[in-house]
């Protein structure tokens, strides 16, 4: 291995945003290329696949520009230490980086951590055959791990674990948002799941979650009419307050544990828990329709325990609801282990959660000092981390020794070099810990000649002046930002004034607002103000990029629609959109879909009567169920693609007046239906998963204003961007579905779902993790508010709601107005008032209006690309030999529940046969079933699993039977098999896509084929000849093409190629 020639330190960069952090990070890459270290020495990790490759692409484009300017490299790499001791050879390194692109490891934290895993399965104590999913097949997984979890409840004669469910469902969303029940039972477990695998608790089978001994939780609950009378005679308040007291007790009797607190209620808990010592001891004094109460020791006591009385039956609620989350995870989390984690699939959770421990565990393989990590640590020499304020506690635990080994290496021959910013810490939620900076800065304190320095970047290469302004004026305030939020939100903020590294750039920032206006009309007023600013800076006509920043992806879509209606400009939604569910057009060929599969959803039936389509499904009198019958037939015969083709016309047709947007719905949705049939078949059920869910991020023209949440702005930068502040939240707001973890000693002790806030002030075990909860809430809202802000080059121009004549929570209008303070303001539009302004409010007028190019005629709008693609490279139709039966399923019995079962069943026989050659010892071969997670020992002893226990017997019926042998002997001593081999190939009948079972082909001394035997599993259920001759005729077609392919495959006569039918049930070759 090639080393530096001096030592390198360590670094740690803390990057403002703006000022280079990316430039950095692929200097210090170059800069150790250049020194003369090996590129596959350096392992450089970011946190998404298109960071690494912006990155991989800024390496090449440095790269180059250093082969063709060598005089450059001088300056470019003035302060790098240690210095370059001779004149690199840059093309020569140009040319090693690409002839070794293959072996660099530079990309994401999870594509490194899933190498790992892959290349060290043994000593992770997993199965060779182990593999990482992706996110989608993740997501699949999941959703078929749930689904068959309901079907396993569904099929036990004893509905009592069913019922159980049930009730836990109900528990567990007591109070909630109404979902479907399959909807709210995913988002519990892909919310939750990692907590609960996290979790210890006492040794019950809920794991601690809602056991929790807090004050008032084992007392019997008073009733609280009895409370409220106990209040009423000792607590006489004047006249004047006998009203509010009569409002607040009804709002106590009324409150129910769960929903939200009602207001008289909050306010009466905050009161008291000012004095909430004082109370029983007759020294409190509370302020009542403003004015100053004395209280007794009587009346004390008695809003004490009516307070109590309240925040118990909240504990009680809150406790029961987290119970019942437990029962769902704990029954979905076995399943899932058995479906998915021991059958070899792994998610990167799983990947994280079995590499975190194997850094831990004191074995001679997976210990910190272990032969795993010691191979580990003998790849790379050179560690480059990007976006380190996104990295969690447990992905620093997998790295922290291999990273422990090279900063405490005294060779110098080693380095670290991390960079991030804590003020964009807008990842909390999926466990970013911006905190691990100033922890791995103690951890290895900077001394001379080692330890990690620490180098703060604060100079902005991007933003004017005035911007900068702005941001310093809000971030630099933070005494006040800590009376106005928890104290401690700003703790690891790290914030310094920020100054322009480009003097001569103009700007503008200001604080603007809406006119007041009646209730209920505060978004379109927000709408407004945002259309008079594009108005008056015109961005397009100037050349001049523009962003629209908003919180959710929701509000990006509906925001961007308006002002393309109020401005009539380029306007694109740049947030993730479901392009078959956000307009009427695709979500009416929705519901037909639906409909045809099942013409009992009401549902989807009232729909389509309420859409303009309707006389058109009524096919002229027809009736909806023959349209719904021949929708259904159209795509078992040319798939949701030939659904499509043959739907959009006839709507066009029907409904002329369809604008361009539904019109480019149609085309999008029509490519997602190829995408869907050329890799999951023809469910109906499937198809429509797949298309609601589609996600889709739309990328509109250079020369167009850009509407997109905060963190996709992220890492991007405007010369105009208006960020929309009306957000009437507080800053410190926890989620209300956030489940609180009190840990202690490595593990988590208890769970439970957040209490309101007033209730935790007065239990003080709660106290701290809701205090802990807000603190990092409000850290995290300002750095999405950091970030908002820091995109602008040169207008920032932030639109809040007028300033209530009463308080308000912290919500980022009041923070903004606190921290700037208030400007003679200079005008006004008529749409929006400025509240705080600094720079040259006419910025933009030193950019001219650039000529627009003269256009001879419209053209007209393009097709959708998928349409386009088909036309000029037509694509072979895709056929599949299970797809050529002749005979059909009626409907009813394709979608009724037995089929599911049945479905299971086939896949787990053909999956048990795919494991032999050929005839083998049984035991073995049970033993390497066993090990590929097919099957767990309780199936091999007849367990309860129904569909388990009967693929077991087929199989081991199905290799003892003397009528099925010779489909597993081999017809000479050179003969091979092919097991669940897929193919795809061209023929003059199109494209032909599918899976042999089993093939058997003979070869000669020199291995040239000589012949082939398809044998195809049948698991269908044959009670006769009749129907086993019905049978073999309709399989007919799908044989025919199995021969063709084979071959076409093995280099082989058709007539050389023969073909049988293996029914599983029956024992028979046929």
């Amino acid at each position: 291995m090639e080393t530096a020639p001096a030592p390198l330190q360590h670094l740690l960069i803390s990057a403002s945003a703006g000022s280079g952090k990316t430039w950095q990070l692929v200097r210090r890459h170059l800069h150790l290329l250049a020194l003369g270290v090996s590129p596959e020495d350096i392992a450089a990790m970011t946190f998404t696949r298109k960071a690494a490759g912006e990155f991989f692409n800024r390496i090449l484009r440095q790269l180059a520009e250093l082969a063709v300017k060598p005089g450059a490299a001088a300056d470019y790499f003035k302060d790098c230490s240690p210095p370059l001791a001779h004149e690199a050879d840059f093309p020569g390194v140009l040319r090693r980086v690409t002839r070794r692109m293959h072996r660099l490891r530079l990309g994401t934290l999870d594509s490194f951590f899933a190498s790992v895993t892959t290349c060290f399965p043994l000593e992770l104590g997993l199965g060779s055959t182990a593999r990482v999913m992706d996110e989608k097949e993740t997501e699949l997984a999941a959703r078929a791990a749930l689904a068959s979890l309901l079907e396993k409840l569904h099929r036990e004669e004893n509905a009592a674990s069913m019922s159980q469910l049930m009730e836990a469902h109900k528990q567990a969303t007591f109070g909630a948002e109404e979902k479907s029940a399959d909807e709210s039972l995913m988002d519990l477990t892909r919310k939750w799941l990692a907590l609960w695998e996290e979790s210890s608790g006492s040794n019950d089978s809920l794991r601690g979650w809602g056991d929790v001994s807090l004050p008032g939780m084992s007392a019997p609950l008073t009733p609280v009419s009895d409370l409220i009378a106990k209040v009423r005679a000792h607590f006489i308040p004047p006249e004047k307050g006998a009203a509010l007291l009569d409002e607040t007790l009804a709002e106590a009797l009324e409150t129910v544990p769960c929903l939200s607190l009602p207001k008289r209620v909050r306010e009466l808990l905050a009161k008291l828990a000012e004095v909430w010592d004082d109370l029983p001891a007759g020294r409190a004094v509370i302020v009542w329709n403003r004015a100053r109460l004395e209280l007794s020791t009587q009346a004390g006591k008695a809003l004490r325990e009516l307070a109590e009385g309240i925040i118990a039956r909240e504990l009680h609620g809150r406790a029961r609801r987290t119970r019942g989350i437990a029962r769902i995870i704990g029954l979905y989390a076995e399943e899932y282990a058995a479906q998915v984690r021991q059958r070899g699939r792994l998610s990167f959770a799983d990947v994280q959660r079995l590499l975190a421990r194997a850094a831990v565990e004191k074995s001679p393989w997976l210990g910190g000092g272990g032969d795993l990590w010691f191979r580990l640590d003998a790849r790379h020499a050179h560690w480059m981390l990007d976006e380190f304020q996104d990295t969690s506690r447990k992905q620093w635990q997998i790295v922290s020794n291999l990273v422990d080994e090279v900063i405490q290496d005294h060779g110098g021959r080693r380095s670290f070099f991390a960079v991030g910013d804590p003020k964009q810490s807008i990842y909390l939620w999926r466990e970013a810990e911006p905190g691990l900076f100033d922890d791995i800065l103690a951890l290895y304190p900077a001394r001379a000649g080692g330890g990690l320095h620490q180098m703060p970047l604060s100079m902005s290469w991007r933003s004017a002046q005035p911007v900068l302004g702005m941001v310093n004026r809000v971030f630099g305030s933070r005494t006040l930002i800590e009376e106005l939020l928890p104290a401690g939100c700003m703790d690891g903020f790290a914030f310094q004034a920020h100054e322009a590294a480009k003097k001569d750039l103009a700007g503008h920032a200001a604080l603007l607002s809406t006119p007041v206006v009646e209730k209920g009309a505060e978004q379109e007023a927000l709408a407004g103000a945002a259309a008079g600013l594009l108005r008056r800076v015109d961005p397009l006509g100037r050349g001049l990029t523009c962003a629209i920043l908003t919180r959710q992806n929701k509000e990006a879509a509906a925001l961007a629609e308006t002002l393309r209606a109020l401005t009539g400009m380029d306007i694109v939604c740049e947030a993730e959109t479901r392009p078959c569910t956000d307009n009427a057009a695709t979500l009416a060929l929705l519901s037909l879909l639906s409909l045809a599969a099942h013409p009992g959803d009401t549902a989807a039936l009232e729909h389509l009567r309420m859409t303009p389509l309707w006389p058109l499904i009524e096919s002229g009198g027809e009736g909806w169920r023959l349209t719904a019958l021949k929708t259904l037939a159209l795509v078992q015969a040319r798939g949701f693609a030939g659904f499509m083709e043959e739907w959009t016309p006839r709507l066009r047709a029907y409904l002329p007046e369809l604008d361009a947007f539904h019109l480019r719905r149609l085309g999008q949705m029509a490519d997602i239906a190829a995408e869907y049939d050329a890799g999951e078949g023809r469910c109906v059920d499937g198809f429509l998963r797949f298309a609601r869910e589609y996600p889709m991020r739309a990328r509109g023209p250079a020369r167009s204003i850009q509407v997109m949440t905060i963190h996709a702005a992220k890492g991007l930068e405007f010369d105009l961007v208006i960020h929309m502040a009306h957000d009437a939240r507080s800053m410190r707001h926890v989620r209300d579905d956030k489940l609180l973890a009190c840990r202690g000693q490595g593990a988590v002790r208890w769970v439970l779902e957040a209490p309101p806030r007033a209730c935790g002030r007065l239990v003080p075990e709660l106290d701290s993790l809701l205090q802990e909860a807000e603190k990092r809430a409000a850290f995290e809202a300002l750095c999405r508010l950091y970030v908002a802000m820091t995109r602008a080059i040169h207008g920032l121009y932030i639109i809040a709601k007028p300033a209530p004549k009463k308080g308000e929570s912290v919500n980022e209008g009041r923070l903004l107005r606190e921290t700037l303070g208030s400007t003679p303001p200079r005008g006004h539009a008529q749409e929006y008032v400025i509240e705080w302004e600094t720079g040259d409010p006419d910025w933009f007028m030193r950019r001219q209006p650039a000529a627009k190019p003269a256009v001879a005629a419209t053209p007209p709008p393009a097709a959708p690309l998928g349409r386009l693609l088909r036309e000029t490279q037509p694509i072979p139709r895709r056929r599949t030999p299970s797809g050529e039966e002749t005979f059909r399923v009626k409907g009813s019995v394709l979608f009724s529940p037995g089929r599911e079962p049945g479905r299971r069943l086939g896949t787990l026989v053909h999956e048990l046969l795919a494991g032999v050659e050929w005839r083998p010892d049984l035991r073995a071969l049970e033993s390497r079933w066993l090990s590929q997670g097919l099957l767990t020992p309780d199936d091999l002893a007849g367990g309860a699993d129904a569909v388990a226990k009967e693929a077991l017997r087929q199989a081991r019926a199905v290799l003892a039977a003397p009528e099925c042998a010779a489909a597993f002997t081999a017809p000479s001593p050179h003969a091979i098999v092919w097991r669940e081999r897929s193919f795809d190939l061209i023929t003059e009948g199109g494209w032909v896509s599918g899976t042999f079972d089993r093939v058997l082909i003979d070869r000669d001394s020199a291995g040239r084929p000589l012949s082939a035997w398809i044998v195809d599993y049948k698991t269908d259920d044959i009670s006769d000849d009749a129907k086993l001759e019905s049978k073999c005729q309709g399989y007919a077609p799908q044989i025919a093409l199995y021969r063709q392919a084979i071959a076409r495959l093995a280099g082989l006569p058709e007539e050389k190629v023969r073909a049988s039918l293996l029914f599983t049930r029956l024992l028979k070759l046929v």
